[in-house]
């Protein structure tokens, strides 16, 4: 299971900035007929990226009368895919200079 917060509210205050995502037309005309690649999906990438302490405060929720506090990338934030698509180009980089093909899509990558 992936908890994911109705962070509606907040991301009425996120500011919107645009980013760029792979798809499947940018990465189709980089394969070659009959090559093989291994799909793996992240299931939970995101909690792997921690959160401002100061800005931990945004993202209280409440269960069953239990406070809870995200301090680490949720679910439902707007700007999620953008701040996992920045932290991840790193890597996918870094995999590139070793000649490994790699095409990140959020949480989902294809490798050769």
């Amino acid at each position: 299971l992936r908890p994911i917060l109705d962070l509606r509210g907040l991301n009425k205050f996120m500011v919107k900035l645009k980013f760029r995502m792979l798809s499947l037309g940018t990465i189709i005309p980089s394969m070659d007929a009959g090559d093989w690649y291994a799909a793996l999906d992240m299931k939970d990438a995101y909690f792997h990226i921690a959160i401002y302490p100061p800005h931990r405060r945004f993202l209280l929720f409440v269960v069953d009368q239990r406070h809870f506090q995200f301090v680490v990338l949720p679910f439902g934030l707007s700007m999620a895919p953008r701040v996992f698509t920045k932290c991840i180009a790193v890597v996918a980089a870094a995999l590139r200079r070793r000649r490994i093909q790699v095409f990140p899509y959020l949480d989902d990558w294809l490798i050769r």
